[in-house]
């Protein structure tokens, strides 16, 4: 660190106020769902729905989160094949655990037998995978759950491409007499995956550092490139959020769950990370630990009124996994010197 004096160059004042209080509302909504849905799904209470790929039984489904469960982002469901279920392409990465009967899947070509028991996992291959499930003796029991991650599959660009639809029927034991619902679940699935690929191919790879606004919030000045709950930039990516923060002074000070990286991109500074300085200079990496009860922090420009500013990445679904919440301890005297 060099002992010249580095002159200020103003960004311009905010103009907008930055979107901070929605993330806040956002996470303590997650927060809530934790102690307040379900932890037990009842397979009895979960109707049957009739699809193009046969017949599902949801628990837990992200596009339309219409079960009362203290997760909200994977897709979990059971599906009976009476003679086969439907054909279609997309990403592997998921994994199928065979509950009874015997049959195979075709993937991409390969017969790949199973029982009740196993378990099938599909590739990630380029292109996605095409698969079909049989029933090695129609008209038996032949029932599989499947457990999917959503936010992993919209990264590893899942989408689903439609072949056939099953040539079974409802069969004929009384299990399958039952009243089947027509299927929204499933459609919803597909319209969200086509949305999702669409953003891929029309939004923006390129977000101008000049073209975002700077914001005011109770951490500070912000400037957002990405955000995953309000989604106000045209970019291709959705669930991370980046931003840029000028810390004048020094930041406000929260507490939320670490997991997250910020590059100092011009001056020096520290940060008070549960009691602890760290010290910090432009090029530098910072990163907040994962602990039990998350990390109370605050940012401190070490040459106030000095440039000093730096970039977080974070990866919203990894951070609503491990628990993030934010808890406001003190907030930034540029947020309350300009109402």
């Amino acid at each position: 660190m060099d002992g010249s004096t580095r002159t200020r160059i103003r960004e311009p004042e905010p103009t907008i106020g930055d979107p901070y209080d929605e993330v806040l509302k956002y996470l303590y909504e997650l927060r809530a769902r934790s102690f307040q849905r379900a932890v037990v799904l009842r397979g009895d209470e979960a109707p049957w729905e009739e699809s193009s790929m046969g017949r599902l039984k949801f628990f837990i489904n992200r596009e339309t989160d219409d079960t009362n469960t203290v997760l909200r982002d994977w897709n979990v469901f059971l599906q009976d094949i009476d003679v086969d279920s439907g054909s279609h392409k997309h990403q592997g990465g998921l994994a199928i655990y065979v509950v009874e009967g015997e049959g195979w899947t075709d993937v991409d070509g390969e017969r790949i037998e199973w029982e009740a028991g196993d378990l099938l996992v599909f590739p990630i291959r380029a292109g996605g995978v095409p698969h079909q499930h049989y029933n090695k003796h129609p008209g038996e029991r032949c029932v599989w759950m499947t457990l999917i991650f959503s936010p992993y599959m919209d990264e590893v660009g899942k989408w689903v491409d439609e072949g056939r639809e099953p040539g079974d029927g409802h069969g004929s034991d009384e299990d399958r007499q039952r009243e089947i619902e027509p299927s929204s679940t499933y459609r919803a699935t597909l319209e969200y995956l086509r949305d999702l690929r669409r953003r891929s191919f029309e939004r923006q790879v390129l977000l101008r550092g000049e073209e975002r606004p700077w914001g005011k919030s109770r951490q500070g000045f912000l400037k957002r490139f990405i955000n995953r709950e309000t989604d106000l930039t045209n970019s291709v990516l959705r669930d991370w959020s980046v931003f840029q923060q000028d810390i004048r002074n020094h930041s406000g000070a929260h507490r939320h769950q670490g997991g997250l990286g910020i590059y100092v991109v011009e001056g020096e500074g520290w940060t008070d990370v549960d009691g602890e300085r760290v010290d910090w200079e432009a090029g530098d990496l910072i990163l907040l630990p994962i602990k039990p009860g998350g990390v109370l922090h605050q940012h401190h420009n070490r040459h106030p009124g000095q440039n000093c500013t730096w970039m977080a990445f974070i990866y919203s679904p990894y951070m609503d996994e491990v628990g993030k919440w934010v808890e406001q301890k003190a907030v930034s005297p540029d947020f309350q010197q300009h109402p």
